[in-house]
């Protein structure tokens, strides 16, 4: 049977495939945050939620990473990107495809499908969630970064369980952690982490758009405490995360919450920042 929420990303994929030119600005600006500091062949990369890769630059970070895995659900979008950037044939690129990134997929999707199960069904799920998935990249490595995927997974939950159910917000903080403790495992120890998600966008803030960059900061400060972001993707909460959860601060040696920059995709214009880490 088909995943129907992995049929939704592999079809928003193919919506937006058309978006490399776009993306420009958010693509170098990811990019150079994963290069900032870095020397010549820094080790290796993994990319979580690669996709279409309009995120990243993949011929440039060639150039300092020896070798770059990118992981997706979407088989085909990591083939269509590998060719739109002209590096099918680069051997220092491996592609991750058909990777369950929250070890819950399926069972979000049978939700989805099916009424949603008993309580007790659900706390199991979540707490498998919050374990983390199970990721057959090979290795560890010196650079992790997830690229607009955590928006995504979480959308899996508000899909299947919905917001009104009395565990979503449950859900969606173990989505949250998994992903956070996935990211912690596969990196190196004195390696380096880049979290790099969507918070609002242009459907509820229609004045993203025209907003400024210099007064980005700003605007999306005030987005944040009117309570208009993503669930579960306020900033300070993700930073509080890094500071202070029992699970994943004993594992940071430092992080640091970058300004917010605008990414337009399609009809949307997204607000996106991003918190660089180093792990002991």
């Amino acid at each position: 049977m088909t995943n129907p929420l992995t049929e939704l990303q592999q079809e928003r994929n193919l919506n937006v495939d058309d978006q490399f030119h776009d993306s420009l600005n958010h693509r170098s600006t990811v990019t150079e945050e994963l290069l900032r500091g870095l020397s010549e062949q820094s080790g290796r990369l993994c990319v979580l939620g690669a996709g279409n890769c309009h995120d990243i630059d993949l011929p440039k970070l060639t150039q300092h990473f020896r070798e770059i895995h990118l992981v997706d659900l979407d088989t085909d979008a990591l083939n269509r990107a590998m060719v739109r950037q002209n590096v099918a044939d680069s051997p220092s690129i491996y592609t991750h495809g058909e990777t369950d990134l929250t070890g819950v997929w399926d069972q979000m999707a049978d939700w989805l499908v099916n009424t949603v199960p008993s309580q007790q069904k659900v706390a199991s799920t979540i707490s498998k969630a919050a374990r983390g998935p199970q990721c057959n990249v090979p290795g560890k490595f010196e650079m992790v970064a997830s690229v607009c995927l955590l928006s995504q997974l979480i959308e899996g939950a508000v899909k299947s369980l919905g917001e009104s159910h009395s565990q979503f917000a449950d859900m969606v903080r173990a989505i949250r952690l998994g992903h956070l403790k996935l990211m912690i495992e596969l990196i190196k120890p004195g390696g380096h982490g880049l979290l790099v998600t969507d918070i609002v966008s242009s459907v509820t803030a229609p004045a993203l758009e025209n907003t400024p960059n210099d007064l980005l900061p700003t605007y999306v400060a005030d987005l944040i405490n009117q309570h208009n972001f993503f669930h579960g993707l306020n900033p300070a909460f993700l930073c509080a995360i890094f500071g202070s959860d029992p699970e994943v601060a004993p594992h940071i040696d430092g992080y640091q919450l970058l300004n917010p920059w605008k990414w337009k995709l399609g009809k949307r214009v997204y607000a996106v920042t991003a918190i660089k880490f180093r792990c002991k």
